[in-house]
């Protein structure tokens, strides 16, 4: 049975390739660097299929959202002008190689956590992210992404109403309150 390794761009659905070998890392380069958008990575959360990608230059979003499923994605370059970065699976992990993504600070930003209390998501804005983990009130980590840039969202519908631990970058704590 083959499985299908899936780059959507939002508008329109677009089917990369199909293959029964994806055990390698495949050069996504010109398949993304005329988008226009946001574009979806990788492969349904939960199927036993994990796409390796590599991107071999600059990506450059064009203000567009970029969504990571079940994937790992490597840009070389840099991850230019994404207006989001959306990890709607676990085990999605993003590596930008290339360099800084942001404009250099005059004065200290403050992170920015919201909706807090939230049903489906919660978004994370204002400073440079290299990483976040979701903790319950056990201490148990339930998610964990390795990501880069200064706006991000965390889908936690799949979590029970209670009270969670966001760490961001190893060191700055928030308390989220899942609806």
């Amino acid at each position: 049975m083959a499985k299908l390794l899936l780059i959507t761009s939002f508008l329109p659905l677009c089917i990369f390739g199909q293959s029964t070998d994806y055990t390698g890392w495949h050069d996504l380069t010109n398949e993304l660097q005329h988008t226009e958008g946001g574009w979806g990575i990788g492969n349904a959360c939960g199927v036993d299929f994990y796409l390796k990608g590599i991107i071999r230059d600059d990506l450059d979003m064009k203000g567009g959202q970029l969504q990571l499923l079940n994937s790992h994605v490597v840009i070389e370059g840099e991850l230019l002008n994404v207006a989001d970065i959306v990890y709607l699976c676990d085990e999605a992990i993003l590596e930008v190689r290339g360099g800084a993504l942001s404009v250099p600070e005059l004065e200290p930003q403050e992170v920015k956590i919201y909706p807090n209390p939230a049903r489906d998501e919660i978004h994370i804005k204002g400073i440079e992210v290299s990483n976040l983990e979701l903790f319950d009130m056990s201490g148990r980590r339930l998610k964990s992404y390795t990501t880069v840039g200064n706006m991000h969202r965390i889908m936690i519908d799949d979590l029970a109403s209670g009270i969670y631990i966001l760490k961001i970058n190893h060191s700055i704590t928030h308390k989220i309150v899942k609806l």
